[in-house]
């Protein structure tokens, strides 16, 4: 880190920087109306990390948040790391068995809670030993059972102005957030991201904004809290001196007013996001907003209408929850093949490889994983959570394993091309999903799509795509097979098609294949190409 103070590091000792040098300035908003400058977080920051003592929070202990993504979350994770401990965040949707596993790995006494989540705390305390205390955001909560409720604006006004013990030393190493993992193909994995990987990210999406051509600089983040992404959007802009917009969750219905009323320059689109504002009907002034710069990953295969349609220009990234984006595309070129750009310059002197299941390099232009290090210490996950079999599995040989599959070409472009665990294995070939996807999607009564892997009828896979139709446009069975005929080679055209009203997903908006059905039975509505007459992919 010694490119960097620390105080450049460290959120929180970044945050209280500004303060003293311009505590005036406006720093975080959210679309219900809260807002705060430098010096006002910071002392709210302060008084969390307070009143998390006087609850009796130790340094190093972790403490679980379940809060919608205002203003207010983000004074209440800096305090949590004056107090020394851990943020723990968890979408407030969370409940059931996968509520109860998030709420156990971390073995927390204390979770604050949204009104909205404590129900689905309550239904679970049974199976959370560890848990104590449930802290409401507002009154004290009623009917957990043998937890004990407590109402955080009591605890932060018995608070004082002086704390208990010495606020934390902060470091680079230490924990800024236990961030879990989308949990697409199996349980979800607790991320532990020290402040250097949180700086490290950021410095690249700071570099992003500056490339915009609007000399303000305010981004609008669409995602719960617990989610790097919005994080990343408070650290960059306390890096950028910027100003950062907070919403819990997308809406395509009120995307762009809110674009307009708080001035955005900036917004992060994952590819959902960007189709399902390509699919709302043109209006004139589509292109007359302040959104000029947008941070799209993956990039649609519209990405040039998109641009036009929206007056904007388009770079583009890839990350994960466990690393500090590796590599980078400064700005999309109309007509390029979709791509994740080249190794990210400089800082933290990233090194990539493409390797086979040995960890053996593979050849060029072939595909195999992409595991990855960096020079810089810390810019990288401290491993997952109370997981050490996963920890090791993933850090084997000295390299964090992406779990994602890559190739590389002559100019060094990185191009992603599936989850190795949706990669399908059919007819003797290995079939990307994503590929399978990108093409149907290219179908005007396509909206969304999914590939997936279902038996075959002797051996290996057969591939199943799951759709969500455009009702503008609507499509047929046989009219997609037709169109993929034309596109995909034998081996990729999909079996197996059922349409369905919407895709299970994350709450980043992440299609969740663990939880497609597969099903290949009529009666559950999969059209089976085998079925309706002669098929030259089947």
């Amino acid at each position: 880190m010694t490119e960097f103070r620390r105080e450049e590091v460290v959120l929180p000792l970044l945050v209280a920087e500004r303060a003293a040098q311009a505590g005036e300035q406006l720093y975080l908003q959210d679309v219900t109306g809260g807002e705060a400058t430098y010096r006002q977080l910071h002392e709210r920051a302060l008084r969390w990390a307070r009143a998390l003592m006087l609850l009796g929070v130790e340094p190093g202990e972790r403490v679980v948040t379940m809060v919608h993504n205002t203003v207010e979350n983000y004074a209440l994770w800096l305090g949590i790391a004056w107090a020394g401990a851990i943020e723990v965040p968890i979408n407030v949707a969370m409940q059931g068995s996968v509520l109860a596993h998030q709420l156990r790995l971390p073995g927390a006494r204390v979770v604050v809670a949204d009104e909205a989540a404590v129900p689905a705390i309550a239904a679970v305390a049974d199976q959370v030993p560890e848990l104590e205390t449930v802290l409401g955001q507002q009154a004290a909560p009623t009917s957990i059972g043998r937890l004990a409720g407590q109402a955080s604006a009591e605890l932060l006004a018995a608070a004082g102005d002086g704390p208990s013990r010495p606020y934390a030393e902060l470091q680079p190493w230490h924990i800024a957030s236990v961030i879990y993992t989308s949990g697409t193909t199996g349980p979800a994995k607790g991320v532990l991201m020290p402040w250097g990987q949180l700086h490290a990210g950021q410095l690249l999406t700071v570099a992003g904004i500056q490339a915009g051509p609007s000399p303000n600089k305010v981004i609008y983040v669409s995602g719960p809290p617990n989610h790097v992404q919005a994080k990343g959007a408070a650290a960059a802009m306390a890096m950028l001196g910027g100003v950062a917009v907070m919403r819990h969750a997308f809406s395509g219905r009120v995307f762009w007013d809110e674009v307009r009323r708080f001035g955005a320059t900036d917004t992060g689109l994952v590819g959902a996001m960007a189709q399902f504002l390509l699919a709302i009907p043109p209006a004139p002034d589509d292109a007359e907003t302040p959104l000029t710069n947008v941070l799209m990953a993956p990039v649609v295969p519209a990405v040039d209408e998109f641009n036009a349609r929206f007056g904007t220009q388009v770079w583009s990234a890839y990350n994960m929850t466990e690393i500090s984006v590796p590599t980078w595309l400064p700005r999309w070129q109309a007509g390029d093949p979709p791509n994740c750009g080249t190794v990210r310059p400089g800082y933290p002197h990233y090194q990539l490889r493409i390797v086979d299941e040995h960890d053996f390099e593979v050849e060029p232009g072939q595909v195999g994983e992409l595991i990855l290090r960096t020079e810089a210490p810390w810019t990288l996950n401290a491993g997952y959570l109370n997981m050490p079999e996963a920890t090791v599995a993933a850090w084997r040989n000295g390299w964090f394993h992406t779990g994602d599959a890559f190739r590389c070409d002559e100019r060094g472009r990185y191009f992603f091309v599936d989850r190795l665990k949706d990669t399908i294995r059919r007819r003797g070939e290995n079939v990307s999903s994503y590929e399978v996807e990108a093409e149907a999607i290219l179908h005007p009564g396509v909206r969304e799509c999914a590939a997936v892997a279902v038996p075959a009828d002797e051996v290996e896979d057969e591939i199943k795509l799951v759709l969500v139709g455009d009702p503008a446009a609507a499509v047929s069975p046989e009219q997609l097979w037709q169109f993929l005929d034309q596109r995909l080679p034998r081996f990729m055209v999909p079996r197996y098609l059922q349409f369905v009203a919407e895709l299970p997903k994350t709450p980043t908006l992440r299609v969740q294949k663990a939880l497609i059905a597969r099903t290949v039975a009529a009666a559950d509505g999969v059209h089976d190409r085998l079925a309706t007459g002669p098929a030259r992919h089947a």
